[in-house]
């Protein structure tokens, strides 16, 4: 069954420089991005994932956008396909901040500070989340109407020195 991206609902995977145009936006956590495979461009955060990135944000032409998988309805599968969906500068900020608010919390779980039932945000952070959530959510409900749809391919960029399958670091080839 198909299921909808909601934005700061999954760990997302990655987040780090601001894409072009947009002047870099510093995360603490992962701002130094290295280089990708040619013809490859940044996925900022993967929101849903199963057997590889569904959702999120990433570049596409060297700009921010929604991505999210075509589930196949008579393959009862996720194809290969995406929707992408042009953002605002204002709405990839949020999307990072909203990440950012994510890597605090999973910094804070890891380290036994903050329980499960906290996720996705420590509780100091739990009203700037939802807004920031709300926020990503208007902006992709509003912009479908005029997604594209691509084939995409995800690729590792890195793992990075974090626990096996933890906030991989990705980057896609569109066609």
């Amino acid at each position: 069954m198909k299921s909808h991206w909601i934005p700061g609902t999954e760990p997302a995977e990655w987040a780090g420089e601001g894409a072009r145009g947009l002047g870099r936006i510093e995360m603490s956590s992962f701002n130094a991005a290295p280089a990708g495979k040619p013809g490859y461009e940044a996925v900022f955060t993967v929101n849903d994932y199963y057997d590889g990135p569904r959702g999120g944000v990433a570049n596409f032409r060297g700009v921010p956008h929604f991505y999210e998988c075509v589930f196949d309805e008579k393959s009862d599968e996720y194809s290969d396909s995406y929707l992408l969906i042009s953002i605002s500068q204002e709405v990839f900020k949020a999307a990072l901040e909203n990440w950012e608010i994510f890597l605090r919390w999973r910094k804070a779980f890891d380290s036994g500070d903050v329980s499960l039932e906290t996720h996705p945000a420590p509780p100091r952070d739990k009203s700037r989340y939802e807004a920031t959530k709300r926020t990503l959510g208007q902006a992709v409900e509003s912009g479908r109407p005029k997604a594209i749809r691509v084939r995409g391919e995800f690729d590792i960029l890195r793992e990075p020195n974090l626990p096996r399958g933890v906030l991989t670091l990705w980057q896609v080839r569109w066609s």
